[in-house]
């Protein structure tokens, strides 16, 4: 429904100002750069979600347990986003990447816990 489609759009709007705001707190670009980033890799993620959604059972991976399938994306994402953002930021040392791409991903997933869990 259009409804939804509206709602998914907002959190993935919202999940990106998060990102932004985040790299932005640990000093790892500047907010606008970071929007950019987050932006590229957000959409990098959600292909990425979708192939893996579309070829793999993840639900039955993960025993139909919905903080588990909650958390195999979680772990997809971090490694997906902070490659990424590494390719987009490869003057930056990796381990700054890292810890950015942790950071940022747990303040993601924090935002779909509670639109879609609690």
């Amino acid at each position: 429904s259009s409804l939804l489609i509206g709602a998914f759009f907002i959190l993935v709007a919202g999940i990106i100002v998060v990102e932004a705001v985040a790299m932005l707190l640990l000093r790892y670009s500047s907010f606008g750069k970071a929007l950019l980033d987050s932006l590229v890799i957000n959409l990098v993620t959600l292909v990425a979600g979708y192939l893996i959604a579309e070829n793999m059972n993840i639900s039955s991976m993960a025993g139909y347990n919905r903080l588990l399938e909650l958390l195999y994306y979680f772990l997809a994402t971090i490694i997906i986003e902070t490659l990424v953002l590494w390719l987009l930021n490869r003057k930056k040392p990796f381990s700054k990447t890292l810890v950015a791409g942790l950071v940022i991903n747990l303040a993601s997933y924090v935002l779909i816990y509670l639109f879609f869990y609690r």
